[in-house]
């Protein structure tokens, strides 16, 4: 977990069991510059960085997608489609 920009206040709540269970870190990190942060934004509009999509369901299906996340049995995102066409 990166943390930058705390800008909602000082204190954050994070379940620790879950850090400990899946061996994570945790590191603060300044946001940067101006100038970062243009170049950050011209990198995302070339689309080099692809999420990883490990399931799709349909929004009628969100109890079995609830499911597969706690299970913890997922790699990536898991995505509801909320479109009917």
């Amino acid at each position: 977990m990166a943390v930058c920009g705390a800008t909602t206040g000082e204190t954050a709540n994070v379940e620790i069991r879950a850090v400990y269970n899946k061996q994570a870190s945790i590191i603060g990190a300044y946001l940067g510059t101006k100038a970062q942060l243009r170049e950050m934004m011209k990198f995302m509009s070339l689309k080099k960085i692809k999420p990883v999509i490990d399931s799709k369901f349909m929004l009628s299906e969100a109890a079995r997608a609830h499911e597969r996340m706690e299970k913890n049995d997922h790699f990536g995102k898991i995505l509801l489609n909320v479109y009917t066409h």
